[in-house]
């Protein structure tokens, strides 16, 4: 997108500096008006920058289909009975997960952490936009399931 405003921004200036310096008498305001498109153009850019950073420093989480894909590939692990939570914070160019997954009370710590490490491998594997998941393990009490 910078690219873009870059490329009309310097469009804008060469045609005034032209019409201007072709025929000063008809286009003497040329020159004001390609600088003041040029400003507009900047400060939208401006705003563009600011909105885009903003979104980075407040951890600006994914649309709902990306979220909705990290469940259900969750979900489609062996033993996973419910996301209670998913959370994905941008970071640079890719997400970092963490996802709170419903199992059976009853499961040993020992098959909890065998199928957190599992449903993390399988995330990551098939989403290539997910940097890391991190994964907790909740108790699960039947209620609704992905939440």
């Amino acid at each position: 997108m910078a690219r873009w405003h870059r490329i009309f921004s310097g469009f804008v200036a060469l045609t005034a500096l032209a019409l201007s310096l072709y025929d000063q008498e008809h286009f003497a305001a040329a020159d004001h008006i390609g600088g003041f498109v040029v400003g507009l153009i900047v400060l939208l850019t401006a705003f563009h920058v600011v909105r885009d950073t903003s979104q980075d420093l407040m951890d600006a989480m994914p649309d709902d289909e990306r979220i909705e894909q990290i469940r259900r590939i969750a979900l489609a692990a062996a033993g996973v009975s419910g996301v209670e939570k998913t959370y994905a914070p941008e970071n640079g160019l890719q997400y970092h997960v963490e996802l709170h997954l419903e199992v059976d009370p009853q499961m040993t710590v020992q098959d909890s952490h065998a199928l957190a490490t599992a449903t993390r491998f399988l995330i990551r594997e098939k989403l290539d936009w997910v940097a890391d998941v991190v994964v907790h393990i909740e108790p699960f009490t039947g209620g609704p399931r992905n939440q």
